[in-house]
């Protein structure tokens, strides 16, 4: 099973606290340069986009992660 990077966690905003529609967020492996591979359900079955891409608001979609150490980068 795969860790999860909640929704909440992760919010897009500016200096003002205003949602950065579009922006990026990038999950790599630490350590390194390589974009760690994400997954969108729990059983790492459905990989995902990374970047990840926020929604209108600043959010980005949950995703789940293997066991391990990552960078992430906004």
């Amino acid at each position: 099973m795969g860790l999860l990077n909640h929704q909440s966690a992760v919010r897009a905003v500016d200096t003002n606290g205003v949602p950065i529609s579009g922006a990026r967020l990038h999950i790599y492996l630490s350590g390194t340069d390589s974009l760690a591979r994400i997954y969108e359900d729990q059983h790492l079955t459905y990989t995902q986009e990374n970047p990840m891409k926020a929604d209108a608001d600043g959010y980005f979609a949950q995703c789940f992660l293997p066991g391990g150490d990552y960078r992430i980068c906004l």
